[in-house]
């Protein structure tokens, strides 16, 4: 992976506020040890701290008692333990956050409060069908695979790749595991796909110097493909953001911010492409990191509806001081271990990327195979 971090003097940021003393026993015995775990955990975990409205101190004192009250051999007393869970994180801002439960009796039930949030608003819009529309606007001989070895919710990794007018180079995938599919042994690789890509965005001669990129409803995945795929866009070093995360147990033990670059391969003496990048309220984590790297030239754009507002990598707590991690035997919770901020230093997550030119596309227009936001993109690149 060409990515690689110039590391400055670490910055230690300790809060002077008194946390309550928690000592989690490793065997859950009662609900007031999974209690007392989870908080502890997210405690010293979350990386959200300094920009977080949530008062943790006073959910552990609010909710501790009301923990101590359940009987974790009661199943409704289980049962009811998912609603206190809901309670205690509706307001956490981390787009990663997601608690799944072990316990047989609570096994199906799925706390994510971002996107319980999402829901409740007027511009919430579940996972949109572009391509029937988008194949409309390709050039004849345009590639599609699906890798059904790579999916999310049943859904398979789905890769499009075409011309545009013979001028403009089209590619799109719904998720980011390019490159375990493409170096993959099945036959539904999507190599050939990402292939045509590669071969038109040559570089060392000129073929196309116009790209758009969509990544609308793409949900993230795998960091590798980050350099995988836009390597060929760039030439030489191009920072495009910086890193933050935990190095000790209090909440504001971060590490200094440190810059993250890609290492381009395309040839300097070619004339630099241009880049529109698609994205839509679905496009999340290694999505919106896309968006900050082809953003960080600023000739590029981004077009279509403001995105997500999951910045940061998910790793298990082990990697960093910070992270998912199990509450054994009882839940597991995903956290994002670290933290991402823009070349213009801002931080979108909860939030979300803003495009250049905010358009959005209904499932009326699709169906009639328009897309007001490719059409934008077209135009721009004219």
């Amino acid at each position: 992976m060409r990515l690689f971090l110039i590391i400055f003097v670490l910055v230690l940021a300790l809060s002077c506020k008194k946390e309550p003393e928690i000592i989690a026993r490793s065997n859950n015995e009662d609900f007031s040890e999974i209690f007392n775990s989870f908080w502890s955990k997210v405690n010293q975990y979350y990386v959200f701290w300094d920009i977080e409205k949530t008062k943790w101190d006073e959910i552990y004192y609010t909710y501790s008692p009301k923990f101590t009250q359940l009987n974790i051999n009661d199943a409704n007393d289980v049962k009811a333990s998912v609603a206190l869970f809901r309670e205690i994180s509706k307001e956490l801002i981390d787009g990663h956050f997601l608690i799944q439960f072990n316990n047989n009796l609570i096994k199906d039930s799925i706390i994510n409060p971002v996107q319980i949030k999402k829901r409740l608003t007027s511009q919430f819009y579940t996972q949109r069908d572009y391509l029937f529309a988008d194949t409309n606007y390709l050039d004849n001989g345009f590639l599609h695979r699906a890798d059904n070895d790579f999916s999310i919710n049943g859904v398979p990794l789905l890769v499009t790749c075409g011309k545009i007018k013979d001028s403009i180079l089209y590619f799109s995938c719904n998720q980011f595991k390019l490159k375990k599919s493409y170096f993959s042994l099945s036959t539904k690789s999507i190599r050939s796909v990402v292939d045509f890509f590669f071969n038109n965005v040559n570089t060392s001669f000129t073929t196309f110097n116009k790209v758009i990129i969509d990544v609308r409803g793409n949900l993230g995945g795998d960091i590798l493909d980050l350099a995988f795929l836009f390597e060929r866009l760039f030439e030489g070093n191009q920072q495009y953001g910086s890193v933050q995360y935990k190095i000790g147990p209090n909440r504001f033990d971060f590490s200094s911010w440190l810059p993250v670059y890609i290492s381009g391969i395309r040839a300097k003496s070619l004339q630099p492409l241009k880049v529109v990048i698609l994205a839509d309220k679905n496009s999340a984590s290694l999505s919106e990191i896309a968006i900050q790297l082809v953003k960080s030239r600023k000739e590029n754009l981004f077009v279509g509806d403001t995105t997500y507002g999951a910045s940061g990598a998910t790793f298990d707590q082990q990697f960093f001081n910070s992270g998912s991690f199990v509450v054994s035997n009882f839940m597991s919770v995903e956290l994002s271990a670290t933290r991402f901020k823009s070349l213009q230093g801002h931080l979108f997550e909860g939030v979300g990327i803003v495009p250049d030119f905010n358009i959005t596309v209904s499932n009326q227009q699709l169906a009639l195979k328009k897309d007001l936001v490719l059409e934008k993109a077209i135009s721009l690149l004219k």
